[in-house]
């Protein structure tokens, strides 16, 4: 009649004793399992690579996953934001319409990146949670949306693009340049966003990314005062001006949502 109880009383003692020793590895384990899944392909297919692959399941775990997920989710846009600035300098209209292309699709896996992730995180947040852990999940929900906004913006851009070529006005050498000087300063901002998804959040500093921040903003006002002038000479064509004016303001706009992505990273808003 004890073996019955001597099997449980061993069971239920080996449990517990388990549990106390793993949990002072439950962080080493999640970086080590997520580290253990490797990248499954180029960016143009859509799938998640980090997500769901965990055979233990704690929400630790699927915020590192999270994370991870995040950190190429931010790679996308940034290719986008390549993509676009290469539409400046194509002059053939088949290249032009590949790289157009490469953009529409980059922009609907980004929809769908941002559904599943907000799925998953949803999941995440059921059950009995911290009240820390449900921040970092908040964050992280933000994180996500403001990608999917950045990816809408970079698409916007290269159908503003697309627009003045179709109405066959090009870009005048100064229009060129100041668009250049915008994507090269965006894509410094990429470069700070990128290292700080890849990184311990709870180490990420911004003020480096407030700095490009600053760039950007001063450099779209530069932009709007010169191009302001140039339209009371009647140097530029309306309706191109027009254009020319959209995509410097969608170019800062994407680097508000680079910045706002970073504030949600070290829980600032």
């Amino acid at each position: 009649a004890s073996i019955p109880i001597a099997l449980s009383l061993f069971h239920t003692s080996f449990n517990i004793i388990n549990t106390l020793l793993l949990i002072g590895f439950v962080n080493f384990i999640a970086r080590t399992v997520v580290r253990m899944v490797p990248s499954r392909g180029d960016d143009e297919e859509f799938r998640l690579e980090h997500i769901g692959h965990s055979v233990i399941r704690t929400p630790d775990i699927s915020i590192l996953e999270a994370r991870k997920e995040l950190a190429k989710f931010g790679e996308i846009t940034r290719r986008m934001a390549i993509f676009d600035r290469e539409l400046l300098d194509k002059k053939k209209s088949k290249k032009i319409s590949k790289l157009l292309n490469r953009v529409a699709k980059y922009e609907e896996i980004t929809d769908r990146i941002e559904v599943e992730v907000a799925a998953f995180l949803s999941k995440a947040s059921g059950g009995n949670i911290s009240e820390v852990t449900s921040t970092k999940i908040i964050a992280l929900l933000s994180i996500n949306n403001e990608l999917e906004r950045l990816g809408d913006i970079l698409y916007e851009v290269s159908l503003g693009i697309a627009r003045k070529r179709e109405d066959k006005e090009w870009f005048t050498d100064d229009q060129k340049k100041g668009l250049e000087d915008m994507f090269e300063l965006l894509d410094e901002a990429f470069n700070v966003l990128i290292e700080n998804l890849n990184a311990d959040y709870s180490k990420v500093n911004i003020e480096l990314a407030i700095e490009k921040e600053n760039k950007i903003n001063a450099k779209r006002n530069d932009l709007r005062r010169k191009h302001l002038k140039k339209i009371e000479k009647n140097t530029y064509d309306i309706q191109s001006s027009m254009i020319y004016s959209d995509l410097f303001n969608l170019l800062e706009r994407a680097g508000d949502h680079i910045m706002n992505i970073q504030e949600n990273i070290v829980g600032e808003v």
